[in-house]
Protein backbone atom coordinates (compact mmCIF):
# COMPACT_ATOMS: atom_id res chain seq x y z
CA UNK A 1 0.00 0.00 0.00
CA UNK A 2 2.91 2.40 0.59
CA UNK A 3 4.28 1.90 -2.52
CA UNK A 4 1.22 2.48 -4.71
CA UNK A 5 1.04 5.98 -2.35
CA UNK A 6 4.60 6.71 -3.49
CA UNK A 7 4.06 5.70 -6.94
CA UNK A 8 0.77 8.02 -7.31
CA UNK A 9 2.49 11.12 -5.72
CA UNK A 10 5.66 10.77 -7.87
CA UNK A 11 3.49 9.92 -11.17
CA UNK A 12 1.58 13.16 -10.33
CA UNK A 13 5.24 15.40 -9.50
CA UNK A 14 6.09 13.78 -12.51
CA UNK A 15 2.88 14.36 -14.58
CA UNK A 16 3.33 18.38 -13.68
CA UNK A 17 6.72 18.45 -14.27
CA UNK A 18 6.15 17.07 -17.88
CA UNK A 19 3.06 19.00 -18.83
CA UNK A 20 4.96 21.88 -17.73
CA UNK A 21 7.19 21.75 -20.74
CA UNK A 22 4.66 21.10 -23.54
CA UNK A 23 2.78 24.03 -22.31
CA UNK A 24 4.49 28.33 -21.94
CA UNK A 25 5.51 28.15 -18.04
CA UNK A 26 3.81 30.47 -15.61
CA UNK A 27 5.58 29.67 -12.47
CA UNK A 28 7.02 32.77 -12.40
CA UNK A 29 4.37 35.04 -12.70
CA UNK A 30 2.29 33.05 -10.27
CA UNK A 31 5.22 33.29 -8.27
CA UNK A 32 4.45 36.88 -7.60
CA UNK A 33 2.40 37.54 -4.22
CA UNK A 34 -1.31 36.95 -4.18
CA UNK A 35 -1.32 41.05 -3.13
CA UNK A 36 0.94 42.37 -5.41
CA UNK A 37 -0.42 45.64 -6.57
CA UNK A 38 -0.64 46.92 -10.10
CA UNK A 39 0.62 50.97 -11.21
CA UNK A 40 0.49 51.84 -14.60
CA UNK A 41 -0.04 48.31 -16.04
CA UNK A 42 3.28 46.78 -14.25
CA UNK A 43 3.67 44.71 -10.95
CA UNK A 44 4.17 46.06 -7.79
CA UNK A 45 5.41 43.80 -4.76
CA UNK A 46 6.50 43.96 -1.05
CA UNK A 47 10.09 43.50 -0.91
CA UNK A 48 12.48 43.05 2.30
CA UNK A 49 16.05 44.31 0.74
CA UNK A 50 17.91 41.45 1.84
CA UNK A 51 20.25 38.46 0.34
CA UNK A 52 20.15 35.49 2.82
CA UNK A 53 21.52 31.59 2.83
CA UNK A 54 19.06 29.26 4.76
CA UNK A 55 20.80 28.35 7.87
CA UNK A 56 22.19 24.62 8.80
CA UNK A 57 23.65 23.28 11.51
CA UNK A 58 27.44 23.34 9.71
CA UNK A 59 26.79 26.81 8.85
CA UNK A 60 25.47 27.82 12.69
CA UNK A 61 28.59 26.15 14.03
CA UNK A 62 31.07 28.12 11.84
CA UNK A 63 29.79 31.35 12.19
CA UNK A 64 29.59 30.48 16.04
CA UNK A 65 25.80 30.62 16.27
CA UNK A 66 24.67 28.69 19.44
CA UNK A 67 21.27 29.42 20.03
CA UNK A 68 19.67 28.03 16.66
CA UNK A 69 20.04 25.73 13.55
CA UNK A 70 17.46 27.24 11.48
CA UNK A 71 16.40 30.48 10.01
CA UNK A 72 18.06 32.61 7.13
CA UNK A 73 21.46 34.22 7.71
CA UNK A 74 21.57 37.75 6.34
CA UNK A 75 23.95 37.62 3.99
CA UNK A 76 23.72 41.31 3.03
CA UNK A 77 20.95 44.51 3.48
CA UNK A 78 20.40 46.41 0.99
CA UNK A 79 21.08 50.45 1.51
CA UNK A 80 17.86 52.11 1.86
CA UNK A 81 15.83 49.04 2.06
CA UNK A 82 12.84 47.86 4.26
CA UNK A 83 14.91 45.42 6.16
CA UNK A 84 18.09 48.32 6.48
CA UNK A 85 15.45 50.74 7.90
CA UNK A 86 13.96 48.50 10.29
CA UNK A 87 17.57 48.23 11.70
CA UNK A 88 18.70 44.57 10.54
CA UNK A 89 22.35 43.91 9.95
CA UNK A 90 24.53 41.15 8.00
CA UNK A 91 24.68 38.05 10.03
CA UNK A 92 21.20 38.27 11.55
CA UNK A 93 19.28 35.30 11.88
CA UNK A 94 15.31 35.72 10.94
CA UNK A 95 13.23 33.26 12.59
CA UNK A 96 9.90 34.50 12.14
CA UNK A 97 8.26 36.70 9.94
CA UNK A 98 4.42 38.36 10.63
CA UNK A 99 4.02 35.75 13.08
CA UNK A 100 5.19 32.74 11.49
CA UNK A 101 8.41 30.43 11.55
CA UNK A 102 10.87 31.11 8.95
CA UNK A 103 13.40 28.41 8.17
CA UNK A 104 14.07 28.64 4.21
CA UNK A 105 12.91 30.16 1.17
CA UNK A 106 9.65 28.44 0.82
CA UNK A 107 8.40 29.98 3.98
CA UNK A 108 9.51 33.38 3.45
CA UNK A 109 8.13 33.93 -0.17
CA UNK A 110 4.72 32.15 1.40
CA UNK A 111 4.35 35.32 4.32
CA UNK A 112 5.38 37.44 1.59
CA UNK A 113 2.39 36.80 -0.66
CA UNK A 114 0.46 37.77 1.80
CA UNK A 115 1.96 41.30 1.84
CA UNK A 116 1.82 44.02 -0.20
CA UNK A 117 4.18 47.48 0.03
CA UNK A 118 2.93 49.86 2.99
CA UNK A 119 2.30 46.52 5.45
CA UNK A 120 4.01 46.76 8.31
CA UNK A 121 5.02 43.08 9.77
CA UNK A 122 7.11 42.08 12.95
CA UNK A 123 10.54 40.26 12.02
CA UNK A 124 11.99 37.94 15.46
CA UNK A 125 15.83 37.33 14.66
CA UNK A 126 18.88 36.62 16.69
CA UNK A 127 21.75 38.72 16.79
CA UNK A 128 24.92 37.67 18.11
CA UNK A 129 22.89 34.92 19.92
CA UNK A 130 20.14 37.06 21.06
CA UNK A 131 16.83 37.09 20.40
CA UNK A 132 15.69 40.50 18.87
CA UNK A 133 12.23 42.01 17.36
CA UNK A 134 12.04 44.83 14.91
CA UNK A 135 8.96 46.04 12.31
CA UNK A 136 9.43 46.64 9.37
CA UNK A 137 7.45 48.07 6.63
CA UNK A 138 7.80 46.56 3.40
CA UNK A 139 8.69 48.95 0.25
CA UNK A 140 7.71 48.93 -3.57
CA UNK A 141 9.99 46.47 -5.38
CA UNK A 142 10.55 49.78 -7.54
CA UNK A 143 12.62 51.54 -4.41
CA UNK A 144 15.89 49.50 -5.10
CA UNK A 145 15.46 49.38 -8.88
CA UNK A 146 18.10 52.06 -9.24
CA UNK A 147 20.51 50.12 -7.03
CA UNK A 148 19.89 47.25 -9.03
CA UNK A 149 20.48 48.77 -12.35
CA UNK A 150 23.34 50.63 -10.54
CA UNK A 151 25.07 47.52 -9.57
CA UNK A 152 23.98 45.88 -12.89
CA UNK A 153 25.56 48.67 -14.96
CA UNK A 154 28.84 48.72 -13.19
CA UNK A 155 29.30 44.30 -13.64
CA UNK A 156 28.16 42.73 -10.76
CA UNK A 157 26.62 39.72 -12.35
CA UNK A 158 23.54 38.78 -9.40
CA UNK A 159 22.04 42.24 -10.05
CA UNK A 160 22.38 41.73 -14.20
CA UNK A 161 20.01 38.69 -13.09
CA UNK A 162 17.62 40.40 -11.14
CA UNK A 163 17.37 43.23 -13.65
CA UNK A 164 16.74 40.21 -16.13
CA UNK A 165 14.27 38.54 -14.10
CA UNK A 166 12.40 42.31 -13.37
CA UNK A 167 12.53 42.71 -17.36
CA UNK A 168 11.00 38.96 -17.29
CA UNK A 169 8.36 39.41 -15.25
CA UNK A 170 7.21 43.03 -15.34
CA UNK A 171 8.33 43.91 -12.23
CA UNK A 172 7.67 47.55 -12.12
CA UNK A 173 8.37 47.96 -15.90
CA UNK A 174 6.83 46.81 -18.96
CA UNK A 175 7.48 43.00 -19.86
CA UNK A 176 10.92 42.52 -22.48
CA UNK A 177 12.23 38.86 -23.11
CA UNK A 178 14.51 40.63 -25.25
CA UNK A 179 16.26 42.91 -22.09
CA UNK A 180 15.37 39.74 -20.10
CA UNK A 181 18.01 38.05 -22.75
CA UNK A 182 20.03 40.71 -22.90
CA UNK A 183 20.62 41.09 -19.06
CA UNK A 184 20.90 36.99 -18.42
CA UNK A 185 23.60 36.77 -21.31
CA UNK A 186 26.04 39.66 -19.99
CA UNK A 187 25.75 37.30 -16.82
CA UNK A 188 26.57 34.60 -18.45
CA UNK A 189 29.46 36.20 -20.35
CA UNK A 190 31.01 36.87 -16.52
CA UNK A 191 31.37 32.84 -16.02
CA UNK A 192 27.59 33.49 -13.88
CA UNK A 193 25.88 30.39 -14.27
CA UNK A 194 22.59 31.59 -13.63
CA UNK A 195 23.04 33.02 -16.70
CA UNK A 196 23.14 30.16 -18.72
CA UNK A 197 20.20 28.15 -16.67
CA UNK A 198 17.81 31.69 -17.25
CA UNK A 199 18.78 31.54 -21.16
CA UNK A 200 17.85 27.33 -21.17
CA UNK A 201 14.98 28.61 -19.30
CA UNK A 202 13.84 31.32 -22.41
CA UNK A 203 14.59 28.89 -24.83
CA UNK A 204 12.72 26.03 -22.83
CA UNK A 205 9.33 27.92 -22.68
CA UNK A 206 10.08 29.56 -26.12
CA UNK A 207 9.50 33.18 -24.40
CA UNK A 208 11.15 35.83 -26.69
CA UNK A 209 12.81 33.02 -28.62
CA UNK A 210 11.71 30.82 -30.80
CA UNK A 211 11.05 27.41 -28.88
CA UNK A 212 13.96 25.24 -29.35
CA UNK A 213 14.47 22.22 -26.68
CA UNK A 214 17.96 21.46 -27.81
CA UNK A 215 19.78 24.63 -27.39
CA UNK A 216 17.81 24.96 -23.90
CA UNK A 217 19.56 21.56 -23.19
CA UNK A 218 22.58 22.90 -24.30
CA UNK A 219 22.54 25.58 -22.10
CA UNK A 220 21.17 23.58 -18.76
CA UNK A 221 23.97 21.15 -19.06
CA UNK A 222 26.62 24.04 -19.53
CA UNK A 223 25.61 25.90 -16.51
CA UNK A 224 25.19 22.15 -14.78
CA UNK A 225 28.65 20.61 -15.39
CA UNK A 226 30.55 24.04 -14.57
CA UNK A 227 33.86 23.77 -12.40
CA UNK A 228 32.63 26.64 -10.51
CA UNK A 229 28.85 27.80 -8.74
CA UNK A 230 27.16 25.13 -10.99
CA UNK A 231 23.33 25.95 -11.08
CA UNK A 232 20.71 23.83 -9.22
CA UNK A 233 17.94 24.76 -11.33
CA UNK A 234 19.94 23.92 -14.46
CA UNK A 235 20.64 20.18 -12.94
CA UNK A 236 17.08 19.71 -12.17
CA UNK A 237 16.35 20.74 -15.80
CA UNK A 238 18.80 19.12 -17.55
CA UNK A 239 17.26 15.51 -15.42
CA UNK A 240 13.87 16.69 -17.07
CA UNK A 241 15.34 16.73 -20.52
CA UNK A 242 17.30 13.27 -20.14
CA UNK A 243 13.46 11.95 -18.29
CA UNK A 244 11.31 13.28 -21.12
CA UNK A 245 13.29 12.90 -23.89
CA UNK A 246 13.18 16.87 -24.49
CA UNK A 247 16.21 18.13 -26.59
CA UNK A 248 17.84 15.15 -26.21
CA UNK A 249 17.86 11.59 -25.88
CA UNK A 250 15.72 9.97 -23.53
CA UNK A 251 17.94 8.51 -20.73
CA UNK A 252 16.45 7.44 -16.98
CA UNK A 253 20.15 6.97 -15.83
CA UNK A 254 21.48 10.54 -16.59
CA UNK A 255 17.86 11.27 -15.79
CA UNK A 256 18.59 10.14 -11.92
CA UNK A 257 21.95 10.95 -11.81
CA UNK A 258 20.91 14.82 -12.42
CA UNK A 259 18.28 14.59 -10.47
CA UNK A 260 20.57 13.34 -7.40
CA UNK A 261 22.97 16.34 -8.77
CA UNK A 262 20.27 19.01 -7.74
CA UNK A 263 19.09 17.82 -4.70
CA UNK A 264 22.64 18.23 -3.14
CA UNK A 265 22.66 21.06 -4.92
CA UNK A 266 19.70 22.25 -2.80
CA UNK A 267 17.09 21.88 -5.56
CA UNK A 268 13.72 21.70 -3.82
CA UNK A 269 11.90 20.06 -6.33
CA UNK A 270 14.49 17.73 -6.82
CA UNK A 271 14.42 17.14 -3.05
CA UNK A 272 10.98 16.55 -3.39
CA UNK A 273 10.55 13.76 -6.30
CA UNK A 274 14.61 12.07 -4.90
CA UNK A 275 12.71 12.08 -1.00
CA UNK A 276 9.55 10.15 -2.66
CA UNK A 277 11.71 8.12 -4.77
CA UNK A 278 14.03 6.95 -2.04
CA UNK A 279 10.77 5.82 0.32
Amino acid sequence: MKNIIVLILLSFILSATSNAQIHHHKDRESSVPQKSTKKNGTIQRAVLGIQYTELTAEDAKEKQITVTTEGLYLAKVTDRGAAKEAGLQEGDVIVKLNGSPIKDKDEIQEVMNKLRPGDNAEVVYYRNNKLKRTTVTFKNDEDSSAEVESAAEKGDPSAMIRLGDKFYEGLNVDKDYSKAMEWYQKAADKGYNPGLHKIGEMYYYGHGVHQDHKKAFEFFKKASEATENPSGDAMKRLSDCYRFGFGTTKNLGKAEFWLKKAQEAGNDKANAIKQLMDM
